[in-house]
Order: C-alpha cells, then sequence, then structure tokens
C-alpha cells in the first residue's frame, strides 16, 4: 500500500499537531510513569522496611529465651505480607524462616530486588534486632514477591495510558476545530477566487475575523474591485473606440464602392478620393487618442507637482518669450503632497 501524501495545508497541519500532542502527552506519560514506579517500588520497600523494624523490636527477648516463640510472629507477619520472613544469627547464617526455606541474608539499608530459590524476582529487607543493651542478637530479613508492588505499577500504568488517550483526543478535537477556524476562510477565499476566474468579477470574500486571514480577504476584495473596474473601463474603451471608428470606416467603404462603381465622373472621383484621405487622417488620430487614453495608466507612481512645473517652464520657456508672455513661479511655504501620475503622461495634458 502506497504512502499517503499530504498534499493539502489542512492535511499537513494535522499531521503536525496530532505529531505534537502524541510525542508531548506521550513523553509526559513515559516520564510520569517512569516516576511512579519508583515511587511505588520506594514506598514499598520503606513498608517492609518498617514491618521489619518493628517485627526486630518484638523479637530481641523471645529469641534470647526461647527462639521458638518467635515463630508465630513471623509466620503472621509472613501471611499478612504474602511473603517470606527469615531469621538470621549475628554472624549472619541463616537459623530459621516462616517457610522453612533457607535464603541468604541482604544487607542494606534500603531494598533490593533478587531471585528467590524458586526464581522468583523478590524485594528483601533486612534490619538487626537488638537487645536493651543496644547489642545485635541476630537479623530479620524480609522477602515479598516482586509481583506484589508491579501490580499496583500496572494499574497506574492503565490509568496514564487512559489519561493519554484522553487527552490525546482532546487535543485532537481542539486541533481540528482550531484548523477548521483557519482553512475555512481559505477555502472560501478560494471559492471566490476561482469564481472571479470564470467571469463573475462582481464576487466578493464574506467578512472575515479581523485576524491576519481576514486582512487578506480585505485585501483581495480591494484587488477585486480594482480588477472589476478596470475591466469595466476596457469594456468601455472597446464600445467607444468600436463606436468612434465605426463612422470613418462606414464613409471610407460607401467612397471606395462608389469608385469601384465606375458611375462617377472625374470630379467626384477626386472628391471621393480627397474625403477618403482625409476620413483615414480622422481615423488615424482616433486611433492615436485611443492608445494614448489606454496608456494613460497612472497607477503608484508619485508625482512632485514642483517638479512638473519646471519641467513644463523649461519646455514652454521659448514659446512664452517669443509671443511676450511672461512665466512666474510662487512656490507654496511648504511642500505640495506628491499626485498619483506619470510625469511623461502629466507633460502631454499640458501640451
Amino acid at each position: 500500500m502506497g504512502s499517503v501524501v499530504f498534499t493539502s495545508l489542512r492535511s499537513r497541519l494535522i499531521g503536525v499537531y496530532v505529531g505534537l500532542v502524541v510525542i508531548g502527552f506521550g513523553g509526559l506519560t513515559l516520564l510520569a510513569g517512569r516516576q511512579i514506579a519508583v515511587s511505588a517500588y520506594d514506598d514499598f520497600g520503606s513498608s517492609l522496611h518498617i514491618h521489619a523494624l518493628l517485627l526486630a523490636s518484638r523479637l530481641g527477648e523471645p529469641l534470647e529465651k526461647s527462639p521458638e516463640t518467635a515463630v508465630p510472629l513471623m509466620q503472621d507477619l509472613a501471611d499478612q505480607l504474602d511473603g517470606q520472613v527469615a531469621i538470621f544469627d549475628p554472624a549472619g547464617n541463616f537459623v530459621f524462616s516462616s517457610d522453612f526455606n533457607p535464603v541468604d541474608l541482604v544487607s542494606t539499608n534500603s531494598y533490593i530486588i533478587k531471585e528467590n530459590y524458586d526464581g522468583v524476582k523478590t524485594i528483601y529487607v533486612s534490619t538487626p534486632i537488638t537487645n536493651e543493651e543496644s547489642e545485635i542478637g541476630g537479623y530479620v530479613q524480609i522477602g515479598v514477591p516482586a509481583s506484589v508492588p508491579q501490580t499496583a505499577v500496572t494499574q497506574r500504568w492503565i490509568a496514564l495510558g487512559i489519561g493519554f488517550l484522553l487527552f490525546s483526543l482532546l487535543g485532537f478535537g481542539v486541533s481540528l476545530w482550531l484548523l477548521t477556524t483557519l482553512t475555512k476562510p481559505l477555502a472560501r477565499l478560494e471559492q471566490t477566487a476561482l469564481k472571479m476566474a470564470d467571469g463573475d468579477l462582481s464576487q466578493r470574500v464574506a467578512p472575515l475575523p479581523n485576524d491576519e486571514i481576514g486582512h487578506v480577504g480585505a485585501a483581495f476584495n480591494t484587488m477585486a474591485a480594482r480588477v472589476e473596474a478596470i475591466v469595466t473601463e476596457q469594456r468601455a474603451f472597446a464600445g467607444n473606440a468600436s463606436h468612434e471608428l465605426r463612422t470613418p470606416l462606414t464613409t471610407i467603404r460607401l467612397r471606395t464602392e462608389w469608385l469601384q462603381s465606375g458611375q462617377l465622373d472625374a470630379q467626384t472621383s477626386q472628391q471621393y478620393i480627397a474625403e477618403i484621405d482625409s476620413e483615414a487622417r480622422r481615423m488615424s488620430r482616433l486611433v492615436a487618442d485611443l492608445l494614448l487614453l489606454s496608456r494613460l495608466d497612472v497607477g503608484d507612481e508619485r508625482l512632485d507637482i514642483g517638479r512638473l512645473w519646471l519641467v513644463l517652464e523649461r519646455e514652454y520657456e521659448k514659446t512664452a518669450v517669443s509671443k511676450q508672455i511672461t512665466l512666474t513661479i510662487h512656490p507654496p511655504s511648504a511642500p505640495l503632497p506628491p499626485i498619483r501620475a506619470n510625469l511623461n503622461h502629466a507633460q502631454v495634458v499640458f501640451r
């Protein structure tokens, strides 16, 4: 099966958001799970150590007088913890245990995880048994299968997994809503542009939110209005051009038909030829004027009025002198704002 190609902006953004949600929440879930697992084992080890201390405080005198009396206490704790309780002498040698299976003494201030005689991972804690003179009379050791705290850790992992799934779904829903608010205006903008491309220049984008996409929509509407105005002017220009050129063309066609008929005398023929030449010149001037009008698009060019006046003054200075006309400049105290015009086009207007 071929790979999925994310071609649309919506698909790419959804992929990115979902990836961020999964990576972010997944990373936090893994980190929290590891911390919870370590904390669960530490808490369980601390709890076992407290049980060992309590049992050691109760076994100090019985072990000295009658070791057999300590067995019920050990058995009760072993049943309570579902584990094994063992006694060692001061030298660390095994004495007896609640299940009568020998084990090695684990000397540590904390807990340790190792396999027992059956190959089962077990958590061991040990503590010394002291008498009233603070002399060590032996050691008590508690061993509980690691599956006991692991069950609690597994339950917490399940809770974290459910939380991760719920937060991921919530994040996906929020991301989908956010993407919809972003891409829906773009889709409307696209549809409007396609309708304009099909010839409906009156199309405009409906009001959008006052954000970056809304600003794009407003700019699009401004551009669309200008395009519609330009096209309208072009159509008007084409209509005016056809109307202005129709009259001389009709005159020329009628005169050439009469000349081709051979029914005109020499004087009338010369008159028609002169009229054809006059109409041709007229049509040439009309074409020149129309071309000039078509080029008079000022666009966004800015023209300094003072500069325009200096150009006109230099151009008409000799003509003004020959006709005894005095040109006087009265510049304003403050510079005039520039106008939207082309210098060459403005010169044509003043000629």
